[in-house]
């Protein structure tokens, strides 16, 4: 809806029907047989307002409401109920800002995302409950998504460009009773922050007509985070730091063949990127001597490697 030449309104709605069923006569892990169907249905809104400041400058207001169905896992369990797990939903707000003139392209935007009905396992701990020691799927608490995002690209001489990104990530538990530890704190596997930053080489005709080269190096960062999400009162723990990874590719095209080369993680670092299993140190890190033996593994990153792909295009 054009409102004027500047401004303009672009309203949405979507509805989602979603059937998810299990007919399993055998099943390993939950009751034999298994019969369960459940219809989720959802009618979803969604708003965009653009404004044109000038030609080559816009600002961007938007809304939009989510919904996630659960994951057919969610029935794998020992007490599987189809009628007691509702799907998650969320309801976001983004305002942002596009600039594009000459060599320059920079866009900035803010968002803020309400997500409810987290999803998450749950084993009972109760022995004098009838499921004492079983495990279900159950919705519990939700989450606050806020952010700050910036982007820019600028085109120099000779074939080359130069990129760089930046997120200001917060994502904080809230209205859990199962893990209330989590509620107010940063959620695991959420960095604080993001970032790259990046050159990109182009040339045609390097050698005939008909040629292509493309060479780009990258570096991302991901900042600090949590490894083992909360548990009961206990708050999130085991802190993984900073961590990098560059990576070089070529990539050099005559018509319709190609041959790619890449160096994935150029500098060769040896970070630790995530645990598997809740060990931590005395001083709340996540301790990385722990071993796969005792379901407590440390992640690494992936050792330098190469790689090289021919394609074909038909």
């Amino acid at each position: 809806w054009r409102l004027t030449d500047k401004l303009t309104v672009t309203p949405g709605v979507k509805y989602i029907n979603y059937e998810l069923f299990i007919h399993a006569p055998v099943n390993a892990t939950t009751i034999q047989p298994l019969y369960m169907s459940k219809v989720y249905d959802k009618t979803l809104g969604y708003l965009t307002v653009n404004y044109r400041i000038t030609p080559f400058w816009s600002a961007y207001v938007q809304a939009s409401q989510g919904f996630l169905v659960p994951d057919i896992s969610a029935m794998y369990v020992t007490q599987p109920n189809l009628s007691g797990v509702q799907p998650q939903t969320s309801m976001a707000y983004q305002v942002g800002t596009v600039f594009a003139r000459g060599n320059l392209t920079v866009d900035v935007d803010a968002y803020n995302i309400d997500f409810d009905h987290k999803l998450q396992s749950v084993t009972v701990t109760d022995n004098t409950s009838p499921y004492y020691n079983q495990t279900f799927y159950t919705n519990s608490g939700g989450a606050f998504y806020r952010g700050f995002e910036g982007q820019g690209t600028y085109v120099l001489p000779y074939g080359l460009s130069a990129f760089g990104n930046l997120s200001i990530l917060q994502a904080v538990g809230k209205s859990d009773p199962i893990n209330p530890g989590g509620n107010g704190k940063q959620l695991d596997g959420a960095p604080r922050w993001t970032a790259a930053w990046g050159l990109r080489f182009n040339h045609k005709h390097l050698i005939v007509d008909r040629d292509e080269l493309t060479v780009t190096v990258d570096d991302k960062y991901v900042g600090p985070q949590m490894a083992n999400a909360a548990k009961g009162a206990a708050a999130p723990n085991g802190a993984i730091k900073t961590w990098n990874q560059a990576n070089l590719s070529a990539t050099y095209k005559f018509g319709q063949y190609a041959i790619q080369a890449q160096v994935l993680n150029l500098f060769d670092h040896q970070y630790l990127t995530g645990v598997k299993g809740s060990g931590v140190d005395a001083g709340g890190h996540v301790d990385q001597t722990l071993s796969a033996s005792n379901n407590n593994a440390p992640q690494y990153l992936t050792p330098r490697s190469y790689q090289i792909t021919l394609r074909a295009a038909f």
